[in-house]
């Protein structure tokens, strides 16, 4: 994989670096567009170098960039690829050259920032009150990145984000890319959106100093992903450190913002399974954030979803994968005995197996949760490795 012909150019109060990205059967040119006052040197590559290690592993093609990276992150890919091979071993380590270094930075941004997309995993990051690495100065959204959003829905996505970042009271930074449209013909973007949050950690490097990235999966859930509190800090560059915040449960979230913020609970969003900027009420992320608010007792607080929780369509749910049943376990044992309670519980019974005639190898577009679900499954049923 070559990427090469980089280029900066100022757009407004934006600046946007993009290179030309090409491996074996295909060739896409990539951009990133941040603001100008956050912007990292225009010759640096670090973002290129962060968002397609990954895909070139994937690919089983060596990477080379045609422009400085950061030294720090250069240094340490080879332990990023370690842990990635680690979990799948299918994902080849392979070389990584770039056509030099970046100077170490003559003084480095101010800014504590963290990613905000009125996800309760984004709000939660927002809001907690934090040691390490301090107060939170400015929030972070970046557009583009979910494939299904018309122009107009993007358009009042940002408004909205904007709105709720001026209810959590922070200054907002808004970002866009473009990196999806070669990303999903090599991989799923729960695998591959690690390597690019962490990227843009590094092209804001004009203006941060830190940059915490919000948690996942429960603490008893935590594995393989695309965002990990053992890969994400290894994304580190000379100007700006990198968190994987707390690792907190949805539920566990929810209750805080419950307590603490109940006037941005109106604002959640956490549903992209349709081209709208509401919540749908019937995906498993909806009916897993319900029945939480519910468990609060705050879901007429939550605006932007149905007023009621449908059980029914809870109990017909099937997880995929461990680390969210963890959060479907922690969800069960905060709602107290009744209709939904029940449903969460035999949804958890359908998602079990396998059953002694047949093994349910997973489906999951994630290769490392496949990976890592259908190593135990042959473990665990067969007393043998997997593949």
């Amino acid at each position: 994989m070559l990427v090469d012909r980089l280029d900066s150019r100022s757009l407004g109060a934006d600046l946007e670096r993009s290179a030309r990205v090409r491996w074996r059967g295909g060739e896409e040119r990539l951009f990133l567009r941040v603001p100008a006052e956050l912007a990292a040197p225009g010759d640096d590559a670090t973002f290129f170098l962060c968002a397609l290690l990954l895909p070139a592993m994937r690919l089983h093609e060596d990477l080379e960039i045609d422009a400085p990276v950061s030294a720090r992150v250069l240094a340490r890919q080879e332990r990023i690829q370690r842990t990635w091979h680690a979990w799948d071993q299918s994902v080849r380590r392979c070389e990584v050259s770039a056509a030099g270094t970046m100077p170490p930075p003559e003084r480095r941004g101010a800014d504590v920032a963290s990613l905000f997309s009125r996800g309760v995993d984004s709000t939660y990051s927002a809001v907690v009150s934090r040691e390490e690495p301090g107060p939170l100065t400015r929030l972070v959204y970046v557009d583009g990145i979910e494939p299904l959003h018309g122009d107009e829905v993007r358009r009042e996505e940002i408004r909205l984000v904007r709105e709720a970042a001026e209810a959590v009271g922070l200054p907002l930074s808004v970002c866009s890319a473009n990196v999806r449209t070669l990303t999903d013909g090599l991989l799923s973007w729960g695998d591959a959106h690690g390597g690019f949050l962490a990227g843009l950690a590094g092209a804001l490097g004009g203006g941060l100093r830190h940059l915490v990235i919000p948690s996942t999966h429960t603490r008893t859930g935590l594995g393989p992903y695309g965002s990990h509190p053992l890969i994400d800090p290894l994304f580190s560059t000379e100007a700006v450190e990198i968190e994987h915040d707390e690792v907190v449960g949805r539920t566990g979230k929810v209750f805080l913002l419950a307590e603490e913020r109940p006037d941005l609970l109106p604002l959640l969003k956490v549903c992209f399974t349709e081209d709208g900027n509401g919540n749908c009420g019937r995906c498993s992320k909806c009916l897993l954030t319900m029945a939480a608010l519910q468990a609060a007792g705050a879901l007429e607080l939550a605006t932007g979803f149905p007023d009621e929780v449908d059980a029914a369509l809870i109990a017909e749910v099937r997880q995929e994968g461990f680390s969210l049943r963890t959060d479907w376990v922690e969800l069960a044992r905060a709602l107290p005995e009744g209709p939904v309670q029940a449903a969460v519980l035999r949804s958890l019974r359908r998602s079990r197996g396998p059953h002694v005639l047949r093994r349910p190898w997973s489906a999951s577009p994630d290769q490392f949760t496949r990976h890592r679900v259908n190593t135990a499954i042959a473990l665990l049923f067969d007393g043998r490795p997997y593949p």
